[in-house]
């Protein structure tokens, strides 16, 4: 498709604090929630491993310049030195 476009993010993020899988998917849910249009949550789990380390995937839709579009969200967490690895696309 021509017009499809497609966008992918790679990225670590420090977090300022300790945080559980669960607490900082859900943290990621709500600044979704609260900042995207039209958004839907499509599924949600913190039950999965990368590389050995817990893991979480995000799977929503919303609407940007009058696209509807279907995102997902993978990382992984490093407790030992307060890191989320995650990619976006």
């Amino acid at each position: 498709d021509p017009n499809a476009v497609s966008f992918l993010e790679i990225g670590i993020e420090d977090l300022a604090s300790p945080l559980s899988i669960d607490a900082y998917s859900r943290s990621v849910i709500n600044g979704y929630r609260e900042n995207r249009q039209n958004f839907d949550l499509v599924s949600s789990t913190t039950d999965n491993t990368l590389s050995g380390l817990p893991a979480y995937e995000i799977v929503f839709t919303d609407s940007a310049n009058g696209t509807d579009r279907k995102l997902m969200e993978i990382g992984a967490l490093d407790s030992s030195n307060n890191r989320i690895y995650y990619l976006f696309f």
